[in-house]
Formats: C-alpha cells, sequence, structure tokens
C-alpha cells in the first residue's frame, strides 16, 4: 500500500537532498545577511519565497521534464537572469550603509514583508542549478518507472524540507546573543557577502 505513494528508491533522494542543502549556497549568503540585519521577523518571507522557488522547480520536473531537456536554451536563459540578479544583490550589499540591528522584535512593513520574499524567490528561481539539480535528481534517483503520484510525494518532503531548514537557520541566526556579538562586524560582513555574491554571478557566467 505503502509502495503507491513512496517510490523505493525515496530515502537514498531524501539523502541526496539533504546534503545538497547542508552545501552552503546563494541562498543561505541570502539568508544571513537579511537576518543579521533585520532578524526573524523580515527574513522568514525570504525563507518562504525559497522555498516556494524550489517548488516551483519540481512542479516543473514533474509537469514537463522531458521537455526541459530538449530545450537546452531555457536554462541558458535562466542562467544570464540569474548572473544579472546575483550581481544586483552583491552591488547593493557593497553599497549597503552601516547601522545598527534591530535586536527587539517590531513589526514589518507589508512593503518591506513582499521585497524581502521576492529577494528570496529570485534567489531560487533564478538559479538554473536549482532546476538541473531536481530535473537530475528525479530522472536519475527516482527514474521513469516512479508514478506522477510517487513524483508528488517526493516533491512534497523536498519542499517542506527546505521551508523548515532553512527557518531553523534562520531562527538560530537571529538569536539576540548572537546578532550582537556580530554587531560590530555586520557591515564588512555584508561587503564579504556582497563580493561573494558577484564572484558567483561571474563564475555563472562562464559556467555552461
Amino acid at each position: 500500500m505503502i509502495e503507491q505513494f513512496i517510490p523505493q528508491t525515496f530515502f537514498v533522494l531524501a539523502l541526496a537532498h539533504w546534503l545538497a542543502l547542508l552545501s552552503p549556497g546563494q541562498d543561505f549568503v541570502l539568508l544571513i545577511t537579511q537576518t543579521l540585519r533585520f532578524g526573524h521577523q523580515r527574513s522568514r518571507y525570504a525563507v518562504i519565497g525559497i522555498a516556494l522557488g524550489n517548488l516551483l522547480y519540481i512542479a516543473l520536473v514533474i509537469v514537463v521534464g522531458a521537455t526541459l531537456r530538449e530545450y537546452p536554451m531555457i536554462f541558458n536563459v535562466i542562467q544570464w537572469l540569474g548572473v544579472v540578479y546575483l550581481a544586483w544583490i552583491g552591488v547593493n550589499l557593497l553599497r549597503a550603509q552601516p547601522a545598527l540591528m534591530e535586536v527587539t522584535v517590531t513589526r514589518t512593513r507589508l512593503s518591506n514583508r513582499w521585497h524581502t520574499f521576492f529577494l528570496g524567490l529570485g534567489s531560487a528561481v533564478l538559479n538554473p542549478k536549482n532546476a538541473l539539480f531536481y530535473l537530475s535528481l528525479m530522472s536519475s534517483i527516482l527514474g521513469e518507472q516512479a508514478t506522477v503520484l510517487q513524483q508528488t510525494v517526493a516533491g512534497v518532503w523536498m519542499f517542506l524540507v527546505v521551508l523548515v531548514w532553512d527557518w531553523v537557520l534562520v531562527l538560530w541566526i537571529a538569536q539576540p546573543a548572537f546578532r550582537q556579538r556580530v554587531q560590530r562586524y555586520l557591515h564588512w560582513l555584508e561587503r564579504v557577502c556582497g563580493g561573494i555574491f558577484i564572484g558567483l554571478a561571474a563564475v555563472l557566467a562562464v559556467w555552461r
């Protein structure tokens, strides 16, 4: 009965996906910078955006996975959009002015919520490695024998893992004691992260 919902290779897929999450990437850097400056009240919207961006690619792989393989131009377009987006984030971090972090809990304005949400969504969607990762993960591990229902169950699992893991990460970074310790270094940390984003954009520009 359970085999109808969970494919035989589900645990292999879950492990591979988890190990990939443990490897820091552009989403990780974005969450660090947003959380250190604004706290978890605002960064949680970036978490939601990142998770939904991953869910979008998972859904695309399930619905039109074969089509994506036939049109590599799609990945090229996503790649160059990602280059511009990462460079834009990096430049903004380099230009960020020193500011004291608000350690106390405050209400986040609606405009800031949407801005942070779209930062997270853009980080996930404009990363062609996400598309290739889920495409290779689900095609190579689940295989063609997996039913749509089994792929959907696996996809929902991966979406929830991304959502929970990123939220736990944000809560850990947002601890007042931790944020106060790094307050004096925040401006320089943002500069370093800005350089990382620009470096990622450069790597992505030459990556094929």
